[in-house]
């Protein structure tokens, strides 16, 4: 998939309005608009491409990001 800032920030603002919306009869309804919310809230905060999480407005990777590498001696 393709992401884009804008469109993750669009797709929040839906998922957001949605969850207000959704009534307190339906409580896995909430429960997926959450993990849904948080989903999306992660990938807009990933300023780079990495794998299958490729920005369309951040192409490259971040090498500054990447953890501490383990030697086998």
């Amino acid at each position: 998939p393709v992401r884009d800032g804008s469109v993750l920030r669009a797709a929040c603002e839906a998922t957001a309005a949605e969850l207000r919306t959704a009534g307190e009869a339906a409580p896995f309804l909430r429960l997926r608009l959450r993990l849904a919310l948080a989903m999306l809230e992660a990938a807009a905060l990933r300023e780079e491409s990495r794998g299958a999480h490729w920005r369309r407005d951040y192409p490259r990777r971040d090498e500054r990001r990447d953890g501490p590498r383990a030697t086998f001696s």
